[in-house]
């Protein structure tokens, strides 16, 4: 006779045995810790992200009439103030350097 764990957090399997889960149920928003193996402790998505697809989804219902440079300028800004950000740093560098 087969024997199968109890208490916890269980499932049925086809063979009737229950299983514990040591693991709460994955939700749609944890994808990316099944891809990458990590525990599952994500941070969420960024604002800049949202911001993007909001921008996407209304440019193609045509609700706003942008370029489509400026609706993707949450990806691309992100970039410029990772620059300008570097710069003003490394000229701080060279003027206490001198």
């Amino acid at each position: 006779m087969l024997e199968c764990p109890a208490g916890g957090r269980t499932r049925i399997y086809l063979d009737g045995c229950r299983a514990e889960s040591h693991r709460p149920p994955i939700t749609p928003l944890d994808w990316r810790s099944m891809s990458d193996g990590s525990s599952g402790n994500s941070h969420g998505t960024s604002l800049l992200t949202l911001l993007t697809v909001l921008f996407i989804g209304l440019k193609l219902s045509g609700i706003i009439d942008w370029p489509w440079l400026w609706v993707l300028a949450p990806l691309w800004g992100q970039l410029v103030l990772l620059a300008v950000i570097l710069i003003v740093m490394t000229l701080w560098w060279i003027g206490t350097n001198l």
